[in-house]
């Protein structure tokens, strides 16, 4: 971005806090914001092409246009694509989160097991799954983090929520958030929230609303068009008057830049660099971790620092189903196979057509017959009389298109197999295993060939999530000032503050995110189990079983006794 953004961006606004129409008349800083966005925006056409969220919406809620006249070819809707995303997503988030904190050079389990009741009880998991749905259909999400300080009677409560890509424009120059210089995120809110999340200068938040036309005419003694389409145009209104208002939703853009602005060095900082025996600089950096400016409808709310330590952690993860290219932006895993779904359903709604023109055949009645169309209404069961002189059993004739071959009915079939051939739904995915003698071993082989396009994934989706824990664990790290007991049961798990002179790192195990059937995953516990290589607790956890601590409690203490009525003492 270099200086010149820099320069630019940190002038005054020239323009009144009031954003005019007339671009010239606006705050720098939100022209600046609008010129990032267009050019987000462009790279994300690259990608998708135009109105990419709009066709994304439809074919997730297998929307189709209404039409007035009856027709001959409704639409035959087979949504297996949509319900193979579904399940890939499913299947990529079917994962319980673990996470090790790191304090010094020891393991902090109690902060480890606060962190996952916080995840467990805040329903993080699901935000996830939603993530990947929108990735999965659209291309790239995004997972966003951040505290609500007036929650919990003040206490504060982080959040996470999954963010479809339409109002998240990012820096086109990496896929990688490390290289990101900007990021804005644009939410559509209330006067009320804006009120209560950023008071200052909100007063002066208006929302321009199109011009109201007074229907009862101009009042007496103003001047008055003449009767017709322009006197519509200002009708008891000023000319080129503008309305606004203070109701509805709000456009608001919250922003996060890299501004390397220098600022002078104060007498403070001069003597603590004198203390430390420290060359004192000539200027330090205005902004160190990075800048954060709010906006809405054109009035800037705030302008400060950043709440989050750029470019190490975002307030936005992006989360993929595919690699990305160039940008952050990934092709939609729904095209790969879409265009199958759509030659078959589009060929079964010609055998549906087919099918009821066949019924509905055309008729051709002889003159002699003294039949005309008025008399002939085509109801079943219906009686005509014909014409004394009419030779019987001619004269009338119906005619039905040729039908389909069998080939053609059976092709949306074809096309359905290959698609679930390319997503790798196969039958042994399914839970269906092929006739024959096929082991258990054999079955579990050919489910784990098919779940490459899982495992890719999955790999992608390991580095959103280190991502997303590294997010919410400074956000808790910054937000929760105060011990915060998170219940389990019987058990609680608390987080306290944390120490401002010591280092955390914090990291989710390798092979935590990994694509895994329920049958494989079983059966590997328990050979690890007669292994002696895991214990009854680690394996009831690790198969997700209610009450798991309880339950190896129990069979300790039945072992302790059975060991006792053997008269061994263990």
């Amino acid at each position: 971005m270099g200086g010149s953004f820099t320069n630019f961006y940190t002038q005054p606004g020239s323009g009144s806090p009031k954003t005019d129409n007339d671009a010239s008349s606006k705050d720098l800083r939100v022209r600046q914001m609008e010129e990032l966005i267009r050019q987000s925006e462009d790279s994300k056409k690259e990608v998708y092409g135009p109105n990419h969220d709009q066709t994304v919406q439809e074919f997730y809620n297998l929307f189709e246009t209404t039409r007035k006249m009856p027709s001959y070819r409704p639409r035959i809707l087979a949504p297996q694509l949509q319900i193979l995303l579904l399940k890939e997503a499913e299947e990529a988030t079917d994962s319980n989160i673990r996470v090790y904190i790191q304090k010094k050079d020891e393991q902090d389990k109690d902060r480890e097991k606060a962190f996952q009741e916080h995840w467990n009880k805040d329903f993080f998991g699901l935000q996830t799954l939603m993530a990947q749905v929108y990735a999965q259909f659209s291309g790239t999400a995004f997972l966003q983090g951040g505290n609500d300080p007036l929650a919990r009677q003040g206490k504060g409560r982080v959040w996470l929520r999954a963010r479809k890509q339409g109002k998240v424009y990012v820096d086109p120059v990496s896929p990688w958030s490390e290289d990101w210089s900007w990021l804005i995120i644009e939410d559509d809110v209330y006067m009320d929230r804006v009120m209560k999340e950023t008071p200052d200068h909100a007063e002066h938040v208006r929302k321009e609303t199109a011009r109201s036309v007074n229907l009862a005419g101009s009042p007496a003694g103003t001047l008055e068009l003449p009767p017709g389409p322009m006197s519509m145009t200002a009708r008891g209104l000023p000319y080129g008057g503008r309305e606004t208002t203070t109701t509805g939703l709000m456009k608001r853009r919250t922003g996060y830049f890299i501004d390397v602005t220098k600022r002078k060095v104060t007498e403070a900082e001069v003597a603590k660099f004198k203390e430390k025996n420290l060359p004192v600089p000539d200027s330090l950096p205005m902004y160190p971790q990075g800048r954060m400016i709010v906006e809405v409808e054109g009035v800037v709310l705030s302008d400060g620092p950043s709440w989050c330590p750029l470019p190490d952690i975002w307030p936005i993860v992006p989360v993929w189903a595919l690699p990305p290219w160039d940008n952050v932006w990934c092709p939609a895993p729904m095209k790969y196979t879409k265009s199958l779904q759509d030659a078959a359903e589009q060929q079964m709604t010609n055998t549906y057509e087919n099918a009821r023109r066949l019924n509905n055949g055309m008729m051709i009645i002889h003159e002699s017959t003294g039949l005309t169309a008025n008399t002939v209404g085509g109801m079943p069961g219906e009686i005509q009389v014909v014409a004394a002189n009419s030779p019987p059993g001619q004269g009338v004739q119906i005619l039905y298109p040729p039908p389909f071959p069998p080939q053609m009915i059976t092709l949306p079939q074809s096309y359905l197999a290959l698609q679930k051939e390319l997503r790798g739904a196969t039958d042994a995915r399914s839970g269906n295993m092929a006739p024959g003698n096929v082991g258990p071993d054999l079955f579990e082989a050919a489910v784990a060939q098919s779940s490459a396009g899982t495992r890719l994934t999955s790999r992608f989706f390991s580095y959103s999530m280190q991502k997303v824990v590294e997010l919410l664990f400074y956000t808790m790290g910054i937000s929760y000032t105060e011990e915060i007991a998170f219940r389990k049961g019987d058990k609680v798990s608390k987080w306290t503050p944390l120490d401002k002179d010591v280092d955390y790192e914090i990291q989710i195990p390798a092979g935590t995110i990994r694509p895994l059937s329920e049958s494989a995953l079983r059966n590997m516990v328990i050979e690890l189990k007669k292994a002696g290589m895991i214990d009854t607790l680690h394996a009831l956890e690790m198969l997700d079983v209610p009450d798991a601590t309880e339950i190896a409690e129990a069979v300790e203490n039945e072992m302790k006794l059975a060991a006792l009525a053997k008269g061994i003492k263990k």
